[in-house]
């Protein structure tokens, strides 16, 4: 769905950001999940401050331990776009 939003949005004559997300936000928790489910594995938790150790406090704590809950609204309301996986299990199946 990534791609063809942005093959859309390339080759469109829409002007502006547009936010390329998943038409269902998920908390992290159910991701982790999911993607254990697709792939047949069980996942473990990273602790934060290995987190931390890799990648920064920082980053850490701004961009990968913080909630970001993003909707889509420019390209299924004024752009008229599908999305081929309407769920994330779906998503997921087809990346495995």
């Amino acid at each position: 769905d990534w791609v063809s939003a942005t093959v859309e949005l390339l080759t469109g004559r829409h002007e502006g950001p547009v936010v390329v997300a998943a038409p269902q936000p998920v908390r992290e928790a159910d991701f982790a999940r999911a993607l254990a489910r697709a792939t047949g594995r069980r996942g473990l938790p990273v602790p934060e401050a290995l987190l931390r150790a890799r990648f920064g406090p920082q980053l850490t704590r701004e961009v990968i331990m913080a909630s970001h809950r993003v909707v889509p609204r420019v390209l299924p309301d004024e752009l008229g776009y599908t999305y081929a996986f309407g769920d994330l299990d779906a998503a997921l199946a087809d990346l495995v």
